[in-house]
């Protein structure tokens, strides 16, 4: 999923102007695909040009938080170093709005679009588009507004312990077994299912209220 949503990490930029957005430019281009610059604050002159070369030195790799990180910047014949606190967070794939929606609209899966976005763990919803498909908003959205639970009525969960067909596909395979729900889980939310041949939870999306698939949990 994260490779198919990479393009759209310009969304979850952060806006930023100047200096500032130089180096979060320079800083993320270097992220691994599930980090996201959240904001830059330099220690010290940043005066330079558009045209200064920026180079940056993780002083570990990086991760979720803030960081002092160093930073050169060749402007011309001059050389100049400094300090920037850079906090970064982990993208989690979310649901948003497609377009503007007032409140009391009944809602079609082309109406949302998942993205990733540095959402805090707990915040936005993990659903695919379809699962909200004939929900009632709550509240006048924006286009691009990241979708939360209170935004939105959310399909009642099925119960633990409710039967549903486990599927696993590797290629064309498609393989099959009934499991049943070790977690109340929604239909389009991450969940874990308990099947006969193992004792392990599998982790999974439970894609309707009958089908629950196989996949590796971020």
């Amino acid at each position: 999923m994260y490779a198919v949503l990479a393009a759209l990490l310009v969304v979850a930029a952060p806006a930023l102007e100047g200096p500032e957005a130089q180096i979060a430019a320079q800083m993320q281009a270097d992220l691994p695909i599930d980090l996201a610059v959240v904001s830059v604050s330099i220690m010290g002159d940043a005066t330079w040009s558009e045209r200064a070369q920026l180079s940056v030195s993780w002083p570990r790799a990086p991760r979720a938080g803030t960081t002092m990180v160093p930073v050169t910047a060749r402007d011309g014949g001059e050389t100049r170093k400094l300090w920037a606190a850079v906090k970064l967070a982990t993208l989690r794939p979310v649901l948003v709005t497609a377009r503007s929606l007032a409140v009391g609209a009944v809602l079609e899966p082309s109406d949302l679009r998942v993205e990733l976005q540095p959402v805090p763990m707990g915040e936005g919803l993990d659903l695919t588009a379809d699962a909200l498909r004939g929900q009632a908003v709550l509240r006048d959205l924006a286009e691009g507004e990241v979708v939360g639970r209170r935004d939105v009525v959310l399909p009642v969960p099925l119960p633990r312990g409710t039967t549903v067909t486990v599927v696993s596909k590797v290629g064309a395979a498609r393989v099959e077994v009934q499991g049943t729900l070790a977690t109340a889980a929604r239909p389009g939310e991450r969940a874990r299912v308990r099947v006969p041949m193992t004792s392990r939870l599998l982790a999974g999306r439970l894609v309707s209220h009958e089908e629950f698939q196989l996949e590796v949990l971020p």
